[in-house]
């Protein structure tokens, strides 16, 4: 992950992630979460938004940052890579043990964990009026 947008991040964050439905935007809000230099996402494997994934796994989150009295945000263009290695999904649920409170446990087959790998990321800084983007 960019040192640039290191400081912005925590372990968990909310953020708004739109998908694609036919052509049409969804957007809603998710937890984000940033551990080991990657960003993840956790959702039902019966959720629409699985659905739209596996359709077209392009995705934004855009992250809502503030210092002071100053707004900006990060905004993340990415593919959502299905993750399927048990251990993998153990590690995420156990870090963002929220995981736990929709599946009883990693192995759980409605619970469907995604890695956002970024292919465009912009930043906005609290109080500047224009993006940088910081990865492309």
């Amino acid at each position: 992950m960019l040192e640039s947008i290191k400081e912005y991040l925590k372990d968990k964050m909310a953020a708004d992630l739109a998908t694609c439905d036919n052509g049409q935007p969804r957007l809603r809000p998710m937890t984000l979460m940033h551990l080991e230099d990657k960003l993840w996402i956790a959702t039902g494997t019966t959720d629409a938004k699985s659905a739209q994934l596996a359709s077209n796994p392009l995705c934004e989150a855009l992250l809502h940052i503030k210092k002071e009295q100053n707004s900006g945000y990060i905004r993340i263009s990415a593919k959502a890579v299905l993750i399927t290695d048990l251990a993998l999904k153990k590690t995420i649920a156990d870090f963002s043990d929220f995981v736990y409170d929709y599946f009883p446990e990693a192995a759980d087959e409605g619970y469907a964990l995604y890695e956002l790998v970024p292919h465009s990321i912009r930043l906005m800084k609290p109080g500047e009026m224009y993006e940088t983007e910081m990865l492309k």
